[in-house]
């Protein structure tokens, strides 16, 4: 868990370090506009990765249906979340969508990880 939450810190803070500006100096000016959205779904990322990976816990101790239906889930919310987000927010509100499906989903992984193997996935607790 400690390493996939260096390697997202790692990940995200460098997405969300280099700005508009770095956005643009790597893929063209039309993405600096881009940046709020990247700088959103990094620093969900981020916070999903708290929560370790419980995706692979479970499909380890054979769980893979259970994972499927929550990853069945999160998407289903991540369609509901952006056809909601969108019209109001735009590209933000696909953004914000998008970070909270990351969320929602290692959320509920990781509490299925806890109550079907008994141990937390996640970096603390």
């Amino acid at each position: 868990a400690r390493l996939v939450l260096a390697i997202s810190a790692m990940a995200s803070g460098a997405l969300i370090g280099i700005g508009p500006s770095g956005l643009a100096a790597i893929f063209g000016p039309e993405f600096s506009a881009a940046y709020p959205g990247v700088a959103i779904v990094a620093a969900g990322q981020l916070v999903a990765s708290l929560f370790g990976s419980p995706e692979v816990l479970m499909a380890q101790a054979n769980r893979e249906a259970l994972v499927a239906r929550i990853m069945g889930l999160g998407v289903v919310a991540n369609i509901v979340a952006t056809a909601l987000l969108i019209p109001p927010m735009g590209a933000m509100g696909a953004a914000v969508a998008t970070a909270s499906a990351l969320i929602l989903i290692r959320v509920l992984l990781w509490r299925a990880c806890r109550r079907e193997l008994g141990f937390s996935s996640a970096v603390i607790g």
